[in-house]
């Protein structure tokens, strides 16, 4: 159990740092509308770090 809750939260670390360096590379910043595509990797990462707060928080 307690190996599942680390790579969950290892899983979002990685989604977390892909996102960051992915915006890093392509130069994209807030102030900036993102892709399509940009857009869609930030919600999923977004709805991620949501859900596994959401599980920690409660463990």
């Amino acid at each position: 159990m307690l190996c599942l809750r680390l790579l969950r939260r290892g899983l979002g670390l990685v989604f977390l740092l892909g996102f960051h360096v992915l915006t890093l590379r392509s130069g994209v910043t807030a102030g900036i509308i993102f892709t399509d595509h940009e857009l869609h990797l930030f919600q999923q990462c977004h709805q991620f770090s949501s859900i596994s707060h959401t599980l920690f928080a409660g463990s």
